[in-house]
């Protein structure tokens, strides 16, 4: 071969490997920014992969996968669906399930139970779903304690954000954006390189094309079904979720590699990794207040729900009757049941000026049937860390109707 040809040639090389290159190049950087832009979203995001949870599958080793979340979660569909696939997929390991997820709660009480109801088990693996129930208001704070809570335990433990979808995210999905709470999640898995699965994405696409219809209460000729209300699939709708799981678990068994995560200093000062939960037992009472049965009509219409939110609980029928609790933190919440129009109590902090909360029952969706009686949360503003007393006063009770109150959810300045 003449000089001049072999220096063509090698010229030509040099071309395709410097193409080849930059198209690498350029495919890292896209990856790269898509996977910091929290404003937008795509069904899988991989950033640093679950290395560690995929080095012990093909170890033969015994796996713990956690799950931590709302309704959704808990539902037997996804949850279940996704942890059977991945019993049969990696057959080399053993598995166990931890169900955590607690419906109609966001990731603040997430975090006061989190070592009790998960860490105590282990987990190698724990998928987090909290972009449809939230945070209760506290965003980031709420969802970067979880992070460092199990980082904290155990630096090997993956984490997996999944993004489940609710009907009033489908105009922004549609367009390619992250929804709501969502940012939130995102900006907590960019910071800490913890991969996310948006499930939105594909129910969306299957709506356009036809295949699906979201809801609706009779069947439709040719669509299938995705959910049952605005935010809970019916069976196809967990299928399709698990099916998201497992692909994008596929794509992700070569990512990373294996090691302790190392905990990056945090978004927010005051996250809550310090968090935990009061019994209702440690409350300094006034005489009209009664343990509640876990036969209570009112406590057990919505029993898992009513019996982690509120745990033993107490109620009374009458107005003035109080309630003190001594706590250390920033943030006390309170769990009750609300029930009836114009209930009202006032809760003040270390004798200062008292809040007045309102509640006011839901009422029922369905016609002829009466409404759930749902437990949830209020919390009393935010205080400079330190010791507390907190009064609560059921000031108005509606008629008939009892106050019902359990376990306090406590917030206290990081440690770590």
């Amino acid at each position: 071969m003449k000089p001049t040809t072999v220096n063509s040639f090698r010229n030509i090389l040099a071309l395709i490997f410097l193409c080849f290159g930059l198209s690498n190049i350029n495919s890292i950087a896209q990856n790269l920014k898509s996977d910091s832009d929290f404003e937008t979203t795509e069904e899988l995001r991989m950033r640093s992969g679950l290395s560690n949870f995929f080095a012990k599958v093909n170890s033969s080793k015994k796996v713990v996968v956690g799950y931590v979340g709302g309704s959704i979660t808990n539902q037997e569909g996804w949850r279940p669906k996704s942890f059977n696939w991945l019993e049969k997929h990696y057959s080399k390991a053993s598995f166990e399930m931890i169900n955590a997820a607690v419906p109609g709660t966001g990731a603040e009480f997430g975090n006061c139970r989190l070592e009790e109801a998960l860490l105590v088990h282990q987990p190698d693996l724990v998928f987090i779903e909290y972009r449809v129930n939230g945070s209760g208001g506290f965003g980031v704070r709420a969802y970067e304690g979880l992070v460092r809570q199990i980082w904290l335990a155990n630096p090997k433990t993956d984490i997996c954000f999944v993004y489940t979808i609710g009907e009033n995210m489908i105009s922004n999905i549609r367009k390619g954006l992250q929804h709501g709470e969502g940012k939130k999640l995102e900006r907590v898995a960019i910071h800490y390189n913890i991969p996310s699965i948006d499930f939105g994405i594909e129910v969306v696409k299957q709506l356009d094309v036809g295949n699906f219809i979201y809801r609706s209460k009779k069947p439709v000729n040719g669509k299938v079904i995705f959910a049952k209300d605005a935010v809970h699939p019916k069976d196809a709708g967990h299928q399709l979720y698990s099916q998201i799981v497992s692909r994008s678990f596929l794509k992700m068994e070569n990512i990373g590699e294996t090691g302790n995560h190392n905990l990056p200093v945090s978004i927010e000062k005051n996250h809550f990794v310090n968090s935990k939960l009061v019994p209702i037992s440690k409350a300094i009472l006034s005489k009209g207040w009664k343990e509640v049965s876990k036969n209570d009509e009112t406590y057990k219409n919505d029993i898992f729900r009513t019996s982690q939110m509120l745990g033993d609980a107490l109620k009374c029928s009458s107005e003035g009757e109080t309630l003190r609790i001594e706590w250390e933190g920033k943030i006390i919440g309170f769990s009750t049941i609300p029930l009836g129009e114009g209930t009202e109590v006032e809760v003040s902090i270390d004798g200062g000026i008292s809040k007045v909360f309102k509640f006011k029952q839901k009422a029922s969706k369905f016609k002829n049937k009466p409404a759930r009686k749902f437990a949830n949360f209020f919390y009393a503003p935010e205080l400079n860390e330190g010791k507390h007393k907190a009064t609560l006063k059921v000031t108005k009770l509606a008629k008939g109707n009892n106050f019902y109150v359990g376990q306090f959810l406590v917030f206290g300045t990081p440690k770590n």
